[in-house]
């Protein structure tokens, strides 16, 4: 498997990580030895390739907007430490957030300074400060509220097409 594909990947850490390496030889001889690291591999491509294919209907069915927003109540909840009462810091960049949206930049600016008109959330350099009380629901389907109330223009049902 290794011989015939160049593999190549950029990846970057939001906190300092330890990375290790198993060279194709080795990997090879793993995979042929343990079987089980196969079905894992299967496994894992299988899942990869649903995301991807859940990835591709938002790309073509879901607006700009709502393709900021699942990302955005995603991080908040990944980056909002366990009983911490703190605001939530999301370290991306309006760039960053786009490509994860898989949207273009400028597109990003606009949603998110509407969102920050309506007391969404507060955009930074190099990060974005989202509102506790619109983006704290854990529901698949939560609405984006603030105060109790849908945020001004940020209604709508998070439907998560994937592994969100």
């Amino acid at each position: 498997m290794t011989a015939f594909f160049a593999h190549n990947a950029t990846v970057v850490a939001l906190d300092p990580v330890e990375t290790l390496v198993l060279l194709g030889e080795a990997f090879d001889e793993l995979r042929l030895t343990r079987p089980a690291v196969d079905r894992m591999l299967v496994h894992g491509l299988v899942t990869e390739v649903r995301r991807l294919s859940a990835l591709l209907v938002e790309a073509h069915y879901v607006a700009a907007d709502k393709r900021i927003y699942l990302p955005l109540a995603d991080l908040s909840r990944i980056f909002s430490g366990a009983g911490d009462d703190g605001p939530v810091l999301i370290p991306l960049t309006q760039e960053e957030l786009a490509q994860l949206a898989g949207i273009a930049r400028p597109t990003a600016n606009r949603v998110l300074r509407a969102a920050e008109e309506v007391g969404a959330l507060r955009v930074a350099r190099g990060r974005m400060v989202p509102s506790p009380a619109c983006w704290a629901s854990g529901s698949p389907h939560a609405e984006v509220v603030v105060g109790g109330r849908p945020c001004n223009g940020l209604r709508f049902t998070l439907y998560m097409f994937g592994p969100h």
